[in-house]
């Protein structure tokens, strides 16, 4: 009996039904979309063995307060953890990431011919493999133990066709000159999602010994013993710094100094996903906030979606209550009828279900499937699309349990009339309605505004020239020419390759940086000046990069050629300068420990994206004994020139002086696609705000037309007769919209005070956040408005444009 019922539900009121299930079918796909982005974001290296007894070592940053940093010696934290009876392990380890001293290139000879690889490969020593529960299922990890032996994940090895024992070439051709480093083992992929899913394996370290022991490179990884207290082990590790401190001597303000720099902190492995104030995470993280307000997004759609559930019986009742009562008449049981109600939702949710799974299949083809951060196929996410099916089938009975006591609670005398014509009855029904509305227009104010700082942070004035500009990580095959212990480095082929760019006219000028010039966070250095320690952000560059960049100088001189051939010069940015006391002329030493001249004074400007304040800044010239070479190159266009073009011209370039590196492996790209990068999760949730209000709009659209067709069918009297009296069809129109714009103006009341707390809520994670704007406001709702008026309208002009008298004989 219930299939039978549901069928002649669908065939009756098809148009109703269609829409109901489509709006419900869009609902179940944003929602499971959500739920996967959120299920990866709350599970997030949860599934690493013992993960909950994992924890990263921290200490305050030098150069930022209130932000911790994460790369130790791989001396003192050893010492400190080995005092703690509760540490059971302990190791140096890049769990993720690319590290750059990790050679990415390797070969092999097989017989005849030779095979080049391309690996992500992180550091750690052997022990830090146990720490995450990394299982060998190939070969052994008792000669994991220097920079030439190499531990390979299962997916990465089959790949390649790699095996333990097999030998590879650094670099690519297999070139005999070139050392070689061998796989020693295979183990499974970690579970992801995880820190560990990042790389494709791991390579040993060189023996502690043997490292610089005022080298701070390298992150630290421990694991507690079964029940053992994180705030004991913190309040340990820093009471054993205390006392090594102590017995070398020194003063109490030294001691309190040293302390104060090196304060243990033990962060959490399940909570390193969300930790907003590490510097220079070097992996996945995520917002919190940002995740919150993605499951709030879901719980929302999924309240529009219900909401239609319920409007759509309500609006049943009507034209279903004289087949209910006689129903009644012939013996049939409430319950029975109430449960064929229940019965009917649980077919249209399941038909929705179906829906719901082809929409995510198209949603993977599309643009915006890379603004999630995991796969999105419900194969791969089954637990998440079981829950989101059970809740949706929960939901749906819930919503319509109301809708089914209320229609069979009549006696059978009953006639139509009743509920819809009722004030009540009008009431809830206006009223899930303006709940539809008010959510609605306040994910539009909330989505515009979102996307208006991401465009506003791209727009702003960072104090530099950053117009026809573009960038690309040179290999060093391009610019490097050697070095001698005694004369230093040589910058002869890199200004070769600087005059073959510059020889042509559409290329102004080229400098070099060290990375990115505008960075969340970069080499951090402590020196002291005075007498007092100053920490500030360090940013090494070839001579002519401020005068590229159009960085003013306020005092002092701007860099010269010759002072790549010196000790190497710093130029402060204003902040830095107020804040320490620096003058020019003053010195402050180097990286080789050689005194450097300040040379200039420089202006502010934002080196860092518009989530951070300014802080204290210089640029550094290394001198003639870099410990580094600055690769990121920069290239002004000249004004009227095709970019593209400028950009095949620097590729052809870097072909010419880097034969032997491949092609793929840079890129030239626009400045601009560089600070996108920087913005990519503001970007994300932009977009993804976006794609979810459209949908929350369909869905609460799908709504009002249903609402519409069932009010039409049911006042086609009062139509005819207001028509029969003179009412012209636009007057008859008019009615029903402004019905339902009076619901839109009151929600908009509403909603424009609730959107603005959130976003200025949103908005305290940014340094510098774009000003309100009145139109985003009148946009929302103009919108919402819209929508109403052109859905009421196509609905509501057929039954106003109708015969008046066939109305009114009915």
């Amino acid at each position: 009996m219930y299939l039978k019922n549901f069928m002649m539900l669908l065939k009756r009121y098809t148009v109703s039904s269609v829409l109901n299930i489509a709006g419900m079918a869009v609902a179940l796909a944003a929602v499971y979309l959500i739920m996967v982005q959120v299920n990866f974001d709350f599970s997030y290296n949860k599934s690493i063995p013992n993960a909950e007894n994992i924890y990263r070592l921290e200490y305050p940053d030098w150069g930022e307060k209130g932000y911790w940093s994460t790369t130790w010696t791989r001396q003192l934290p050893d010492d400190l953890c080995k005092a703690v009876p509760e540490i059971e392990k302990c190791a140096s380890i890049w769990p993720s990431g690319s590290y750059e001293e990790v050679y990415p290139e390797y070969s092999r000879k097989c017989g005849e011919n030779v095979e080049n690889y391309r690996f992500r490969l992180c550091e750690c020593e052997r022990e830090g493999l146990d720490i995450f529960g990394i299982e060998v299922i190939e070969g052994s990890l008792d000669d994991f133990i220097n920079p030439y032996t190499i531990l390979l994940k299962e997916s990465v090895a089959k790949k390649y066709g790699l095996s333990a024992g097999d030998v590879l070439y650094y670099g690519r051709g297999a070139d005999e000159r070139w050392a070689t480093a061998t796989v020693v083992a295979v183990c499974k992929d970690p579970s992801a999602p995880s820190i560990l899913d990042e790389c494709d394996g791991w390579a040993g370290m060189q023996p502690q010994e043997e490292e610089n022991a005022g080298n701070w490179n390298t992150p630290y990884y421990l694991q507690l013993s079964d029940g053992a207290s994180a705030s004991v082990v913190e309040t340990k590790l820093r009471g054993y710094l205390l006392e090594q401190l102590r017995e070398q001597g020194g003063s109490t303000e030294h001691i309190a100094e040293a302390m104060n720099r090196v304060y243990p902190r033990l962060n959490p492995l399940t909570e390193l996903y969300f930790s907003d104030d590490v510097s220079m995470a070097r992996h996945k993280t995520g917002n919190k906030s940002t995740t919150y307000t993605l499951l709030a997004i879901a719980v929302l759609i999924m309240v529009i979606a219900l909401i239609n559930f319920v409007n759509f019986f309500f609006a049943l009742i009507p034209v279903r209550i004289r087949a209910i009562n006689t129903y009644k008449i012939f013996g049939a049981p409430t319950l029975g009828l109430r449960l064929n109600f229940l019965m009917e939702t649980v077919g249209l949710v399941f038909i929705a279900l179906g829906g719901a799974v082809l929409l995510v299949y198209l949603f993977a083809e599309t643009p915006f499937v890379k603004h999630l951060s995991t796969d999105i196929d419900i194969l791969d996410n089954w637990p998440v699309a079981i829950t989101v099916a059970a809740i949706a089938v929960v939901a749906g009975v819930v919503a319509s349990i109301y809708p089914a006591w209320y229609i069979t609670r009549f006696s059978p005398a009953m006639v139509l009339g009743g509920f819809y014509t009722t004030a009540p009855g009008r009431r809830l029904r206006y009223t899930l309605l303006a709940v539809q509305y008010f959510i609605s227009i306040t994910l539009i104010i909330c989505s515009l505004s979102v996307h208006r700082q991401h465009e506003y942070m791209l727009g702003y004035d960072m104090g530099f020239q950053k117009e026809r500009l573009l960038t690309v990580s040179v290999p060093y095959e391009a610019i490097w020419d050697g070095y001698d212990q005694e004369q230093g480095v040589s910058y002869t082929r890199r200004d070769a390759f600087l005059n073959a760019l510059k020889s042509n006219p559409a290329i102004l000028d080229v400098c070099f940086g060290n990375g990115p010039l505008v960075s969340p966070k970069r080499m951090s250095w402590g020196r002291e000046l005075n007498g007092e320690p100053v920490y500030f952000q360090c940013y090494p560059v070839s001579w002519n990069f401020l005068e590229m960049m159009g960085i003013d100088i306020v005092d002092g001189r701007n860099f010269r050629s010759n002072d790549e051939y010196g000790n190497g010069a710093f130029i402060f940015n204003k902040d830095g300068a107020d804040k320490f006391g620096i003058e020019v002329g003053c010195g402050i030493t180097g990286h080789l420990g050689d005194e450097a001249e300040v040379v200039g004074i420089c202006e502010n400007f934002n080196f860092r994206p518009m989530q951070y304040n300014i802080e204290p800044f210089a640029f550094y010239i290394f001198g003639k004994h870099p410990w580094n070479f600055p690769g990121n190159m920069y290239i002004r266009a000249a004004a009227g020139t095709s970019l593209q073009i400028v950009r095949e011209y620097i590729m052809q370039t870097i072909a010419e002086f880097a034969p032997n590196t491949p092609a793929d492996s840079y890129d030239v790209v626009f400045f601009e696609s560089e600070l996108e990068w920087l913005y990519t999760d503001e970007e994300n949730i932009a977009s993804l705000f976006i794609l979810f209000t459209m949908l929350s709009i369909v869905i609460s659209v799908i709504g009002v037309f249903g609402l519409v067709l069932f009010e039409t069918q049911f006042r086609r009297r009062e139509i005819g007769i207001r028509r029969v009296h003179g009412a012209s069809i636009y007057v008859i129109l008019g009615m029903f919209n402004m019905q339902y714009l009076r619901i839109v103006a009151l929600c908009s009341i509403v909603s424009i005070p609730v959107s603005i707390i959130l976003i200025k809520r949103w908005s305290t994670q940014f340094a510098y956040q774009a000003p309100l704007s009145v139109l985003v406001f009148v946009l929302a709702v103009a919108v919402v408005a819209l929508i109403t008026v052109i859905t009421v309208t196509l609905r509501s002009y057929k039954a106003a444009n109708s015969n008046p008298v066939d109305a009114i004989q009915r």
